[in-house]
């Protein structure tokens, strides 16, 4: 299943995570929000996947290798995959890509999951933003894997 938030920088106060429209709300984004394309695949505990690179979920999902990898990991966990700003399925016409941007994306898809807590594994140049983001959250990241 592949679905779509819309994240934008929230107000600033402190504790507060991206603005996330309900479809059925009736609600409409401001012009500054941020279409983010996510998908889940498999059960268990959930294991939040950000891509390295310009690759895209889809693109990722087309190699065998990966494909591969992706099945072995849904086995035991609730995968969770999403398109980088700017990329893939999500929103392409975007000009901010700051760490901060980032981070509210990563938080806008876990939060209209229901994710608590959470492994975090991040694929190269993807590290800092896993890095900030368990930094600022560690009651919600379970354990942070990088590679590179």
């Amino acid at each position: 299943m592949l679905l779509r938030i819309q994240a934008r920088p929230s107000p600033p106060r402190a504790g507060r995570g991206p603005w996330i429209t309900d479809p059925g709300s009736g609600t409409r984004p401001p012009q500054t929000a941020t279409s983010i394309a996510y998908q889940t695949v498999g059960e268990g505990s959930p294991l939040v996947y950000l891509a390295g690179g310009p690759w895209t979920h889809v693109e990722l999902e087309r190699n065998p290798g990966c494909r591969s990898w992706y099945g072995r990991l849904s086995v035991v966990h609730r995968l969770v995959r999403y398109d980088l700003r700017g990329t893939g399925l999500s929103e392409r016409d975007v000009r901010d890509h700051s760490l901060e941007a980032r981070m509210q994306d990563l938080e806008a898809v876990v939060d209209a999951l229901g994710l608590s807590w959470f492994a975090l594994f991040a694929a190269l140049d993807a590290g800092p933003v896993a890095v900030a983001y368990a930094v600022c959250h560690p009651e919600r990241v379970s354990r942070l894997v990088l590679w590179c």
